[in-house]
């Protein structure tokens, strides 16, 4: 069997496998859920950080 029937046959079967789509259903959601938690991270950093300056703001100012 030469090499590039060997490459063919193996494209074919893994064209017929599908548990190789059912991962890469998997994975991109899994992606997808990643970045949503990094979007909402961030921006709940970014609020926390902000009350954070104005508590201190409050606390400067009452200190005198």
């Amino acid at each position: 069997m030469t090499y590039l029937m060997m490459i063919s046959t193996y494209l074919r079967n893994l064209r017929q496998d599908e548990k190789g789509v059912t991962a890469l259903e998997y994975a991109l959601m899994g992606a997808l859920v990643a970045g949503g938690i990094v979007v909402a991270t961030s921006g709940l950093a970014t609020a926390i950080s902000n009350e954070f300056g104005v508590l201190a703001g409050k606390i400067y100012t009452a200190a005198g």
